[in-house]
């Protein structure tokens, strides 16, 4: 699931963003990324693939600015954040392969491919050089973004014709 929502929620119902560490990095991706990840790879599988797509990642500490950006432009107070600590079994960033496979790992333009000893190897997709795809090694998504996807979900909510 996503965090924006869950936070959307939160800032228009004044409730406090339970955060676990402003440190966190997460992997995203727009429904229209995930739409055509899945168009993309129907026409691509023969069986036993895992597909993985490039994405950028965000910054925990970011989302929570970017609502506060949010909150301030749109003259909503701000319900505050709470440190809560990592649960237990959480990570600190993603991981999205791991060192077992990249062995078995290889890559398009967009995506990752993971083949298991039973998938058929498309010739056209070359071995990936990657030591390791964590959420933290890989380029942040810009606050600016972030706050264009966050107004994107309240502009869901109707938001706008209340506060207007």
């Amino acid at each position: 699931g996503s965090i924006i929502p869950v936070l959307t929620t939160n800032l228009l119902a004044n409730k406090t963003f339970l955060i676990t560490d402003r440190n966190v990095t997460r992997f995203a991706m727009q429904l229209n990324e995930a739409v055509n990840l899945v168009l993309q790879v129907t026409s691509m599988m023969t069986g036993g693939e895992t597909f993985i797509l490039k994405m950028n990642a965000f910054n925990l500490g970011d989302m929570v600015d970017s609502f506060k950006n949010i909150a301030k432009k749109l003259k909503i107070e701000f319900p505050g954040e709470e440190i809560i600590d990592l649960i237990p079994g959480e990570k600190l960033h993603e991981d999205l392969i791991s060192h077992l496979e990249i062995s078995k790992l290889y890559e398009t333009d967009n995506m990752f491919i993971i083949y298991d000893e039973y998938a058929i190897h498309n010739s056209d997709h070359k071995k990936a050089v990657l030591k390791d795809y964590h959420s933290n090694c890989v380029e942040l998504i810009p606050k600016k973004d972030l706050e264009k996807w966050i107004l994107h979900d309240l502009n869901k909510k109707d938001v706008f014709k209340s506060i207007t």
